[in-house]
């Protein structure tokens, strides 16, 4: 049956290569609402892989957070996976963010953490922590909590300067400062420096991408 599961995924892939969202995801849910049963981990990948796409390509939330949910109830029963689980958590945490169930994202974010506090995924376990604090600061935000999403900031500042990994340095250290100015700043000026954070972010994620095909061509053409 993993063959007839790995057929279907190269089908989806060549829909969505082709922009056909629609006909991509109904390959994979062919998998799930498959009569013969399929192993637990081709299920959680292929749900995984539709959430990713539902959240992509369109607005239907709920839809994705349902095959979420469903992994995480089959993931609960496999001792490994971690880098599967961390996916779902941070899939599962933007969906929760979007439908504006606030409480439910914190709760999916702090067992995110607690799963990587128990991990020895070395790097990977380190960008996913950095991932869950950043997602937890914006959460804590939304509710007004700033003090309590500098401390998730502050700790995601941490890990990555002990990652010696300057980009997420400088996020953390944007949204930090932005969090802090805003203890201090009525809401309307506040609203002012989040757009003008999203500006700063935008900038970074253009140079990234500039020095990367920048030294991939250098590599390319002088070696």
């Amino acid at each position: 049956m993993e063959a007839v599961a790995e057929g279907l995924w190269g089908l989806a892939d060549y829909q969505e290569k082709k922009g056909e969202i629609g006909k991509a995801v109904k390959c994979l849910e062919a998998i799930c609402q498959s009569h013969v049963s399929f192993l637990p981990i081709v299920e959680i990948k292929t749900r995984l892989r539709i959430a990713t796409l539902l959240l992509k390509h369109s607005n239907n939330v709920n839809h994705a957070k349902a095959h979420l949910e469903r992994s995480q109830l089959l993931l609960k029963s496999i001792p490994s996976c971690f880098e599967l689980k961390c996916r779902a958590y941070s899939l599962l945490s933007q969906c929760y963010q979007l439908v504006g169930a606030i409480p439910s994202q914190k709760q999916i974010l702090n067992k995110g953490l607690e799963l990587i506090s128990t991990s020895e995924d070395g790097f990977s376990g380190r960008l996913w922590y950095c991932n869950f604090n950043s997602q937890l600061a914006n959460a804590l935000t939304i509710e007004g909590d700033h003090h309590a999403s500098i401390s998730a900031l502050e700790n995601g500042l941490i890990c990555a300067t002990q990652m010696c990994y300057p980009e997420l340095q400088v996020r953390y250290s944007l949204h930090n400062i932005l969090d802090k100015i805003s203890l201090m700043l009525p809401s309307g000026k506040v609203l002012k420096l989040q757009i003008q954070y999203f500006y700063c972010t935008l900038i970074l994620d253009l140079i990234s991408f500039f020095f990367f095909f920048f030294f991939l061509f250098f590599f390319c053409f002088c070696f």
